[in-house]
């Protein structure tokens, strides 16, 4: 079954009115998502003098604290997870498309790929749209394109070096934040 082009442009148009609401958001939930976890125990014994402690030495209720889940961990997996497929699900249906409208097709039936302007930065996986300053070149996206300038000129290695530093330097970044 293949449903109508106003179905599937109507499935893309409701996709980016939800990303476009979810964004104004996102901020809020991740910082809430962030700060899901209930709070180190600090019990001070009622009238505020010395911290209750047990047997242990521990303040009390930490046994609770440290044996009770995050409750946004899942959720915050999930988020991660949610959003890569969506950005390679768009990736996916951006080649599919551009592909089929750049070319009538060959003698098979099938559409040749053909080189784009636009594309995903070898580096950071960033989609460059190929128009005015957000073009690849070499295969990077201006950000990278400045990076390895930089590396280049401070370092002597080679370009696959730089990518795999580059990769893990960016996960750090967004592991941080």
């Amino acid at each position: 079954m293949t449903r109508h082009i106003t179905a599937i442009r109507r499935d893309i148009l409701e996709t980016l009115a939800r990303l476009t609401a979810l964004d104004a958001q996102l901020t809020d939930a991740w910082s809430n998502l962030r700060d899901a976890q209930p709070g180190f125990p600090t019990s001070t014994g009622g009238s505020g003098a010395a911290p209750t402690r047990n047997d242990d030495g521990h303040p009390a209720g930490l046994e609770k604290y440290l044996g009770r889940p995050d409750p946004a961990a899942e959720d915050l997996r999930l988020l991660d997870l949610e959003a890569l497929k969506l950005n390679r699900c768009a990736a996916s249906l951006h080649d599919l498309v551009t592909r089929w409208a750049a070319n009538t097709g060959t003698e098979d039936g099938k559409a040749e790929r053909t080189r784009l302007p636009g594309g995903d930065c070898v580096a950071c996986s960033r989609y460059c749209s190929g128009k005015g300053d957000d073009r690849l070149r070499s295969g990077l996206c201006p950000a990278c394109r400045s990076a390895w300038g930089r590396w280049v000129a401070v370092r002597q290695g080679d370009r696959a070096d730089w990518i795999i530093e580059r990769r893990a330097t960016l996960s750090q970044c967004e592991d941080a934040a």
